[in-house]
This record gives C-alpha cells, structure tokens and sequence, in this order.
C-alpha cells in the first residue's frame, strides 16, 4: 500500500489511479471514500479513470487510511487504498 507524507499545516489533494484496473469502455462514475477518523477531508471528485479527495489537518506522528471504492458506468466495483502519515514539517 502506497504511503503519503503530509505536514500538519498543508491541504494535498490525493488522487487513486484506476486506469490499470478498467475494461476497455469502462469510465469511473462515482466513488465512496473511507477514511480514519481524526484526519479532515473534503473536496471529494471523479475523472474518467481516477478518484480524488483532499485532505487536511490531522494529528502528527499518526498514520491515516483512505480507501476509495468506485463504481464504473457499467456497474463493475474496483478499490484502491493508501496511507496518509501526518508529519511535522
């Protein structure tokens, strides 16, 4: 699972690549995220063949999952999940 590091002042926008994963003719239409509490996202958003969210805060020397779950145009379901560590920059 991928690891992202975050300071605790930034705001990132985080983006989950579902390009390898999609059948010819298949196009992301939506997403639900999971994320572990004590971490402040917003700004969710789909492409074509990603997911976005961005995130903020969160408390130093704590790692923070997400989990996007997209649903295709043609109803088929594929997940993606990675680490946010919250540092002190």
């Amino acid at each position: 699972m991928r690891t992202y590091r975050q300071g605790t002042n930034e705001k990132v926008t985080y983006t989950a690549d579902f390009e390898p994963v999609l059948y010819s003719g298949d196009e992301v239409s939506s997403v639900a995220w999971t994320v572990t509490n004590g971490i402040t996202t917003s700004g969710s958003a789909v492409g074509e063949d990603y997911a976005q969210i961005t995130a903020e805060g969160g408390t130093e020397g704590t790692s923070y999952t997400f989990q996007a779950v997209v649903t295709t145009n043609n109803g088929r379901k594929h997940e993606k999940s990675f680490i946010v560590q919250v540092v002190d920059r």
